[in-house]
C-alpha cells in the first residue's frame, strides 16, 4: 500500500507490506530506481507468511517523493538525514535496514552514523558509496559546479515517450535485468500526461555529478562503526567493485557475512526467492 509522510525535510512516498506490528524493515532503493524495487522480496515474505513490516521509500527526486527545492543540488550525504527523518516519523526506535546499490551505500553510512538505530544491516550489491581521492576533489568540484550552473541556466523539460514499452526497452538496455523487474520500476517511475505520452517522474538533477564525494579514508571510518550483524549479498554478474577497495572495507566491518549467488545487479528483483531465503535465514540466525 502506498502512503506519504511529511518529514522535517521532504515529502516521502513509500510502499509498505506485511504486519504493522511485525519486525520493522526499512528498504532503500538504488539510484534512479524506486520503492517498487522491493515488491518481489515483499511477495516472497508474504508467501512465507513471515512476520515483517516492510517500508520501502522513494528517495527525494525519485518516483512519488518530492524534489529538492529549486536551484539547489542533490547531495548524496543529504539522504542520510532523510533516512533519519523517516525513522522519526514512523516512530521506529530501531529497525532492520535493507539497501540495494545506492541504498546499500547509504544504509552502510547510516549504520555507522547511528549504530543504535540499526538492529541488523542487509546490503545487496553495495558496501559503502563510490569515493574519490582527495587529490581529485578540486577538479571534480569545478566540473560539478559548471555542470550545475549550465543546467540551472536552461529551462529543463523531461523527455516525453510514446509508450511504457519504449521506456522499458530503454531500461533493459541500461543494465541486465528481467523484463518483469524493468516493468515494475518503469511503471512506478513514470507519469501519464494529458497528451497520452509518458514522462519520467525523477528529478533531472539526479544526473548531475556530485559536488563532493567522501574519500576512502572517511568511508572506512563509517564502516568501522557499524555494530549490528551485517549481511552482504552479491550477484555473480553484478556490479564489479575494485577488489582491493572491497577487501579493505569488508575487513573493518565487525560482523559481516558475504554471500554470492547467481544474478545481476538487481538480483533482489530477478531472484527474490533466493535472496529472500538468504535474508530470512540471516535474520533468524542472528536473533
Amino acid at each position: 500500500m502506498q502512503k506519504r509522510i511529511q518529514t522535517a525535510i521532504s515529502e516521502i512516498a513509500y510502499l509498505e507490506w506485511g504486519n504493522p506490528e511485525g519486525i520493522p524493515i526499512l528498504a532503500l532503493h538504488g539510484w534512479l530506481d524506486n520503492a517498487s524495487s522491493f515488491k518481489p522480496l515483499a511477495d516472497y515474505f508474504a508467501k512465507k507468511n513471515l512476520d515483517y513490516h516492510i517500508v520501502a521509500i522513494d528517495f527525494p527526486g525519485h518516483a512519488y517523493s518530492s524534489w529538492r527545492p529549486e536551484r539547489t543540488v542533490f547531495s548524496f550525504i543529504d539522504y542520510i538525514a532523510d533516512i533519519k527523518a523517516v525513522l522519526l516519523n514512523l516512530e521506529w526506535k530501531s529497525c532492520i535496514m535493507l539497501g540495494h546499490s545506492m541504498g546499500g551505500g547509504l544504509a552502510s553510512l547510516f549504520s555507522g552514523t547511528f549504530p543504535e538505530l540499526v538492529d541488523k544491516l542487509i546490503l545487496i550489491e553495495a558496501l559503502g558509496p563510490v569515493t574519490r581521492e582527495a587529490s581529485e576533489a578540486p577538479e571534480n568540484l569545478a566540473l560539478a559546479i559548471n555542470r550545475f550552473l549550465d543546467h540551472s541556466s536552461r529551462e529543463e523539460e523531461s523527455g516525453r515517450f510514446r509508450s511504457l514499452d519504449q521506456l522499458i526497452k530503454l531500461r533493459l538496455r541500461a543494465g541486465k535485468m528481467k523484463l518483469d523487474s524493468a516493468k515494475l520500476l518503469i511503471e512506478r517511475g513514470t507519469e501519464l500526461l494529458s497528451d497520452g505520452t509518458f514522462r519520467l517522474r525523477r528529478d533531472p538533477r539526479l544526473n548531475l555529478p556530485s559536488f563532493l564525494r567522501l574519500t576512502e579514508t572517511q568511508v572506512i571510518e563509517f564502516l568501522s562503526r557499524i555494530s549490528s550483524p551485517s549481511l552482504l549479498i552479491w550477484g555473480e554478474e553484478g556490479y564489479q567493485w575494485e577488489k582491493k577497495v572491497l577487501q579493505q572495507r569488508a575487513e573493518v566491518v565487525r560482523s559481516l557475512k558475504q554471500i554470492t549467488i547467481k544474478g545481476n545487479h538487481h538480483l533482489h528483483m530477478d531472484e527474490p526467492d533466493s535472496v529472500g531465503q538468504i535474508i530470512e535465514e540471516f535474520i533468524l540466525e542472528s536473533d
